[in-house]
C-alpha cells in the first residue's frame, strides 16, 4: 500500500514537472514568435519608407530643394496609401500619417496638417525612421538639407 502511494505521487511530481517544462517552453516560443512578428511587420513599413526615401533622394540629387518640393503631397499621399494597404484592417485612413522631417526635426510636410511646421524630438531618426504610437501610426522620413 505504501508503494502504490509512493509510485502515485512519484507519478503526479513527473506529470507537474512536465506539464511545467512544457508551459515554460510554450512561453519562450511564443515570446521567440511575438519578436519574429514584430520584425517582418516593421520590415514591410521599412520597405514602403525606403521607396519613398529613394524618390525623395533621386529628386535632391538633381538639385531639387526639398523646402520647394513640387509633388509632395501625391509622394506622402502613395506612401500612406502603400502604408494603409500592409497595416492592419481595423485602422482607418485617418490613423495614419505620413511626414517628412529636415535634420533639425522641423516637419516639412506632412499627411496630417497638424503636423506640419512642427518641430519633433531629436531622435536617432535615421535609423529609425518609423515611429508608431499606440492610437496613431506616424512614419517620420528625416532628410538633411544640402544646404546644411
Amino acid at each position: 500500500m505504501k508503494s502504490s502511494s509512493m509510485k502515485f505521487r512519484l507519478l503526479i511530481s513527473a506529470f507537474l514537472l512536465l506539464v511545467f517544462a512544457l508551459g515554460f517552453n510554450a512561453m519562450l516560443r511564443l515570446s521567440s514568435l511575438e519578436k519574429l512578428y514584430i520584425e517582418s511587420f516593421v520590415s514591410q513599413y521599412s520597405s514602403v519608407g525606403k521607396e519613398l526615401q529613394r524618390k525623395l533622394e533621386k529628386a535632391l540629387s538633381f538639385g531639387k530643394s526639398i523646402e520647394k518640393f513640387v509633388g509632395m503631397d501625391a509622394l506622402l499621399a502613395e506612401t500612406k496609401e502603400n502604408i494603409g494597404q500592409i497595416s492592419d484592417k481595423q485602422k482607418v485612413a485617418s490613423d495614419i500619417s505620413v511626414s517628412v522631417a529636415v535634420s533639425d526635426g522641423r516637419i516639412l510636410y506632412s499627411t496630417d496638417e497638424s503636423l506640419k511646421d512642427t518641430i519633433q524630438a531629436q531622435t536617432k531618426a535615421s535609423k529609425q525612421p518609423l515611429r508608431i504610437s499606440e492610437y496613431k501610426t506616424n512614419t517620420l522620413f528625416p532628410y538633411l538639407s544640402a544646404a546644411v
